[in-house]
């Protein structure tokens, strides 16, 4: 087999990351265990993710899969949903006393520019209008953007 044809073939333990995530400037600014994290998120959903790419992983396989706290899984997620490297949705019935867990998908390098440039505009549009739902969790309701304070007792108390 020629080299190029090797190139083109999906070897079953590589998956691509692109390099414009690791020149990235919030990228730049996580911390060692979102990244780590992330890069587990691409790992997954190489190995699991439909033609669509959505997969899903409780935060106990995840907290195994790396090596890290349920607490740490939590906080890199939530930076990883609010810096747009990912993409979560609720999988399945929830109720109080069973949860089943998320879908997740890695978004790609131009899909996190533009969800951006969507919440700058956002956010400029309804700058004295506090909103739950721009830097929220789509999984738990919880506000994920680090760069809004919550003041609202119900909105600590559900973090």
């Amino acid at each position: 087999m020629s080299d190029t044809n090797l190139s083109r073939k999906k070897l079953h333990n590589d998956f691509p990351m692109s390099h414009s995530i690791f020149e990235d400037d919030h990228f730049k600014k996580l911390k060692p265990a979102t990244k780590c994290l992330y890069d587990m998120f691409c790992k997954h959903q190489n190995r699991y993710g439909g033609q669509d790419g959505w997969f899903w992983r409780t935060e106990d396989k995840f907290a195994s899969d790396t090596n890290l706290s349920k607490s740490t899984i939590k906080s890199s997620k939530k930076m990883l949903l609010a810096s747009h490297f990912i993409e979560c949705r609720r999988n399945g019935n929830r109720s109080e006393t069973q949860r089943s867990p998320n879908d997740y998908r890695v978004l790609k390098y131009q899909e996190v520019l533009e969800r951006r440039r969507a919440a700058a505009n956002l956010n400029s549009d309804r700058q004295n209008t506090p909103e739950k739902a721009l830097g929220s969790d789509p999984c738990s309701g919880v506000n994920t953007d680090p760069f809004i304070k919550n003041n609202n007792k119900n909105d600590i108390k559900s973090q």
